[in-house]
């Protein structure tokens, strides 16, 4: 199976540690997250990873070389200007002729991918969201009304559980056929657009104890490099990935 990394964000809520380094390449623990999320990958299966580049891409690019280091064979794409986290895809539709996986280069998540792949293609689905349960406390006391302003409920920060999406996606080439080469294309609007089209969208769980890192500002960072070992753990990479001082 093959997958591509969208590794090629600003990381502007990351700054100033961005001006420096491109997101993706931000340590947990000893290593940049894209090298966890790629070791993860290659353990599960994935053979081919493609990651699309574009912010400080010589940076990344320097850092995995050739990639004989790992079993997966890696290949960059670059884009000259930015195209959003789907429109990146338009330029590959020769390279992506069967299930593929696509994710953002600052997630990490206790997925397991095999079986994520084998339900979406047993689903028929063109995409397939990975979603987690969230769960919303409102801080507030809040009355229900009816329609002259009556109170006729009250409930003191109420809770509420949503599924969100994790940035995490496997999609079916036919997908590809909504993405325009060469435009801007975020992908929350391509899975409004197979919507739309009437074609199939389903969702895979992650499991409500498995880790999800979705590291977008430094709060994130610092909170992933305090417990890092353990993340390794998890994540079944504690035998590539040395997690020793």
């Amino acid at each position: 199976m093959k997958a591509v990394i969208m590794a090629g964000g600003r990381g502007t809520r990351v700054r100033p540690y961005t001006n420096v380094l491109p997101k993706p390449m931000l340590p947990v623990g000893h290593y940049p997250v894209l090298e966890i999320i790629i070791r993860q990958l290659e353990r599960q299966g994935v053979d081919e990873i493609i990651l699309s580049l574009a912010e400080k891409s010589e940076i990344i690019k320097s850092f995995f070389g050739d990639g004989k280091k790992f079993k997966a064979k890696l290949t960059f794409s670059e884009e000259s200007e930015p195209l959003g986290t789907a429109g990146h895809l338009g330029g590959l539709k020769d390279k992506l002729t069967d299930t593929f996986l696509v994710m953002n280069g600052d997630t990490i998540a206790a997925m397991d991918y095999r079986n994520y792949a084998e339900t979406h293609k047993k689903s028929g689905a063109a995409a397939t969201l990975g979603i987690k349960m969230f769960k919303s406390t409102v801080e507030y006391g809040v009355p229900k009304l009816d329609g002259t302003g009556r109170v006729v409920e009250y409930a003191e920060k109420p809770s509420t559980e949503v599924p969100i999406s994790i940035g995490v996606y496997m999609l079916e080439p036919r997908a590809l056929k909504l993405v325009e080469e060469g435009k801007f294309l975020d992908m929350p609007d391509l899975i409004r657009r197979l919507i739309d089209a009437k074609d199939l969208v389903r969702t895979y769980a992650l499991p409500q104890d498995g880790v999800f890192l979705h590291l977008s500002k430094p709060p994130d960072f610092e909170k992933a490099n305090e417990n890092w070992k353990e993340i390794i753990k998890q994540l079944k990479l504690d035998d590539v990935l040395d997690i020793s001082e």
